[in-house]
């Protein structure tokens, strides 16, 4: 499990440090409520206004959104790695020697060694295994089954109706009945993160410990690149118009960044939390953007992938502050964001752009 898990939803962003469950409002990135629980938390969920977290010692709490409030806990034998939630009472909870699949009162367990990701669709469940198998569940019952050849770390479901799985260092397009493509291999890294928006225009990827990629699906044209040259990236979402990419960092912290505006944010620290301090390069293809919501409402991205060439990553090269910022000399730049008030600080300082097709922004997300 990562150190440090990530979940966003509607109602409620969700980060971690060590025991403590930090969830955040996805509106205004404003600190909802905290909470302190028994082990460090291997793994958190949102389903609809409840938060899921599950424990290293196999302990998972349901809480409300609005204050908190614990509403239910159960308890799972054996280390837990993965967890999905279709709502907050129908979830899977990947051990290391199976899959418990908890729907209300009913928990059916499916013997499946060394599950490492789990997805729902409306329907099915996906399983991704650390021997590179790929197992499609409908109830008890294998339905299909992909052979990915590495570990699947990432899995998600895709409003195509196919499903999206990261085995090391490629992220394949699996239909339901297990017929696996190749989709993209961006980087020749192992991926640790993926999501998707739900309108099926975007796939944001965790490329690295450090960096995050957005392409466009189906064309796989490479949206925008996020780089953290200190911190590191805990987890990968979208919201459901692909506007805002989300990405968790360690120590409890998370960025919003607004990929038509062109504008990033940060959460606030809960109270008696540091305000930390950390470097954030954003680049953004403005043309491939505006492409892919072309492409969306054509209506297109519901169709399956075409082959196409390999997709690569470009990386915003590292930066020590916002004043090493690299321009692109093809038009004068835009003028300088001035920095956020006192009163609204969750608003990242110091924005550049250039008025070209790619803006780069060199971001200090200050105290």
């Amino acid at each position: 499990m990562s150190a440090s898990p990530f979940a966003f939803g509607p109602s409620a962003v969700v980060c971690v440090e060590g025991k403590e469950l930090l969830v955040y409002d996805p509106d205004d990135e404003a600190p909802l409520w905290k909470k302190a629980l028994a082990a460090p938390i291997a793994a958190v969920a949102v389903a609809g206004d409840h938060v899921l977290a599950l424990d290293a010692r196999g302990t998972l709490v349901r809480l409300a959104v609005e204050g908190g409030a614990e509403e239910a806990k159960e308890t799972f034998i054996g280390e837990p790695r993965a967890l999905a939630a279709r709502t907050a009472e129908s979830f899977a909870v990947a051990l290391e020697d199976g899959v418990v699949v908890v729907t209300g009162e009913s928990r059916v367990t499916l013997p499946i060694d060394g599950a490492r990701a789990l997805a729902f669709s409306a329907k099915l469940l996906a399983i991704g295994t650390e021997a590179g198998a790929l197992r499609i569940v409908d109830g008890h019952t294998t339905v299909a089954e992909a052979e990915l050849g590495a570990p699947i770390r990432a899995l998600v479901r895709h409003p195509a109706g196919v499903w999206l799985a990261a085995a090391k260092d490629t992220v394949f397009v699996v239909k339901d009945d297990g017929e696996a493509t190749p989709f993209t291999r961006p980087t020749g890294k192992s991926l640790a993160g993926l999501a998707c928006a739900k309108d099926g225009s975007l796939v944001a990827l965790q490329t690295d410990a450090r960096v995050v990629t957005v392409v466009a699906y189906p064309s796989k044209e490479t949206v925008g690149t996020a780089t953290y040259p200190e911190r590191d990236a805990a987890g990968v979402a979208l919201t459901d118009d692909g506007r805002f990419l989300w990405i968790g960092i360690d120590k409890g912290d998370a960025n919003k960044i607004d990929l038509d505006e062109h504008d990033v944010y940060r959460t606030d620290p809960h109270p008696g939390r540091v305000r930390a301090a950390w470097v954030l390069k954003v680049k953004i293809d403005r043309a491939a953007r505006a492409r892919a919501k072309a492409h969306k409402e054509s209506g297109a991205t519901k169709a399956a992938p075409k082959p196409a060439a390999r997709a690569t990553t470009t990386e915003a090269p590292a930066a020590a502050a916002v004043a090493e910022a690299p321009m692109i000399p093809s038009g004068p730049p835009e003028p300088e964001m001035p920095p956020s008030s006192a009163a609204d600080k969750r608003v990242v300082l110091g924005v550049l752009f250039a008025a070209a097709a790619i803006g780069i922004l060199s971001l200090f997300v200050g105290r």
